[in-house]
């Protein structure tokens, strides 16, 4: 049995104090019902050593629960990254679950489990894959992410595709894709000076991050009073974002910011949305002369940043150029270098 967790704390050692490596352990919960496994060197897959780890990060293990005072966790192993590609093979058997559905799997080359596919699950497929079109035996190239869902949280796949290639558009005059690309971006950009009401450029800035495919909820104007514009989520990142025309920032209302995000819960409407993230962050978006991508400070372990809208846009533009860019760790560094 396999469960996706996260870390909960850093290493340890029994008085809490200094961080001890050689003697230390972790605690892990499995993203459902916040128990909490216990674990030390000797608990870890074959490879891998307890300074290899640290807070936030994405793991499997072998639950043991003996009772409800002792919980350990066996054969903890780091979940990939989002960004690395896997080699497997497909199992198609054309067999129906109890629900009538068909299902296939997927077997991978590097590590032990397989991942089931659904026609309904939300899976990118590239080089003109699809679900149907998935034969048995077949060699296929995918990426994995970690999703919640009523069960804790899960490995999924994320994308399908033929090679193990990045497919690059090849930049012409006479390039129909390339041509649409520029037009759209070109617009984005040229449309901002058009805009002098506030209310006008939230709206432009949540179609950006509705077009570069972020988890995205906007308050409603009716009742923003002392609230931000929306919250972003995307992979270990929670972002409360406000946009804004005015140069001038109102330290007051930036701290409260940092207080909402966080929380461990913040209601957007009638949806309660979970801030479990170990990654926050408070973006002030803004366009003009003098707007520049930044980061502000950092308070309470939530980065505050200036974003400039032109640079969420130069974004896209990647995104619309190269499908498979993954935009989650190029929006979490937005203005760390600047």
């Amino acid at each position: 049995m396999w469960r996706i967790i996260k870390w909960e704390k850093r290493i340890f050692n029994r008085n809490n104090k200094k961080i001890i490596v050689e003697k230390g352990y972790g605690l892990v919960n499995d993203g459902k019902d916040e128990k909490k496994f216990i674990f030390g060197n000797a608990s870890l897959a074959e490879g891998f050593k307890l300074e290899d780890l640290k807070a936030g990060d994405y793991v499997y293990f072998v639950p043991n629960e003996v009772d409800d005072t002792k919980r350990y966790a066996n054969d903890v192993n780091l979940v990939p990254s989002e960004n690395e590609t896997h080699k497997g093979k497909i199992r198609s058997l054309k067999k129906l679950d109890k629900k009538g559905r068909e299902y296939k799997h997927i077997f991978p080359e590097n590590f032990e489990r397989t991942f089931i596919l659904y026609s309904s699950f939300p899976i990118n497929y590239l080089d003109g894959l699809s679900f149907d079109g998935l034969t048995n035996d077949q060699e296929i190239f995918f990426k994995l992410k970690v999703m919640r869902s009523k069960n804790g949280y899960v490995l999924s796949v994320a994308e399908i595709s033929k090679s193990n290639d990045i497919p690059t558009i090849k930049i012409t005059g006479n390039n129909l894709i390339e041509k649409t690309s520029n037009e759209i971006i070109n617009v984005l950009k040229t449309n901002l000076d058009e805009i002098k009401k506030g209310e006008t450029f939230e709206d432009y800035c949540a179609l950006v991050l509705n077009l570069l495919g972020v988890e995205l909820y906007q308050y409603s104007r009716k009742k923003q009073a002392g609230r931000a514009d929306g919250i972003i989520k995307t992979y270990e990142l929670d972002i409360l974002y406000d946009c804004t025309l005015r140069e001038d920032y109102k330290e007051m209302q930036i701290d409260n910011y940092v207080s909402q995000i966080n929380q461990n819960t913040i209601r957007v409407e009638k949806m309660e949305i979970a801030l479990k993230e170990p990654k926050k962050q408070v973006w002030i978006i803004t366009k003009g002369g003098n707007s520049k991508t930044r980061s502000i400070k950092e308070k309470e372990r939530v980065k505050i940043k200036e974003i400039n809208i032109e640079n969420l846009i130069e974004l896209l533009s990647s995104k619309i150029t190269n499908p498979r860019v993954d935009i989650s760790d190029k929006l979490g560094r937005l203005g760390d270098m600047e």
